[in-house]
């Protein structure tokens, strides 16, 4: 059991070509940047709970939600525990990658200098020849539009994305903590 789930359909295409097309259009969008951990993208820093971030939120949010119940389905064992809370961070990107742009180098969300980080989620907003592959699970997550993808956020879920990346990319991604 790898505990690397996608779950199809999670948006409608119609709800991935808007929250594109808001992106487009959305001057909060950084430049592409190139950070130290080998990533090169376009971003926008969203934040659930905010007012202006609402034409996002309001599409992503529940369907988010909904994902997130048919893994919790699968692996109950995550809401057993009364240790065990964990919430949706509400910080989250929506990004852009261009032809040959990605996060190249090998990585994973739990860290010394991270919040404590216990599951990712990425949606992928278009189909796309690159995906996102997972190091020891010897696995690619295609980039399909509309697609829902949740993991452990922990080094044995090490991850990065396909390269070099072909064409454009879109996705949006965040993380949920320990409570």
């Amino acid at each position: 059991m790898n505990f690397i789930d996608t779950f199809d359909n999670t948006l409608t295409d119609s709800e991935c070509d808007t929250i594109i097309q808001l992106f487009e259009s959305d001057n909060r969008k950084t430049a592409p940047v190139h950070n130290a951990r080998g990533k090169i993208s376009t971003d926008i820093n969203a934040e659930f709970g905010e007012d202006e971030y609402t034409l996002y939120n309001n599409i992503i949010f529940p369907k988010l939600c909904n994902a997130k119940n048919k893994y919790v389905q699968k692996y109950p064992i995550l809401d057993s525990f009364a240790t065990l809370k964990w919430d949706l961070l509400s910080l989250y990107r929506i990004q852009r990658y261009l032809d040959g742009e990605g996060y190249h180098q090998p990585h994973c969300e739990h860290g010394k200098e991270t919040p404590p980080i216990i599951m990712t989620w990425t949606m992928y907003l278009n189909d796309a020849e690159c995906g996102t592959k997972y190091v020891s699970q010897e696995l690619v997550v295609p980039a399909v539009k509309g697609s829902c993808c949740i993991a452990p956020a922990f080094w044995t879920h090490v991850h990065h994305g396909v390269t070099p990346n072909i064409g454009t990319k879109y996705i949006a991604t965040g993380w949920w903590a320990y409570s």
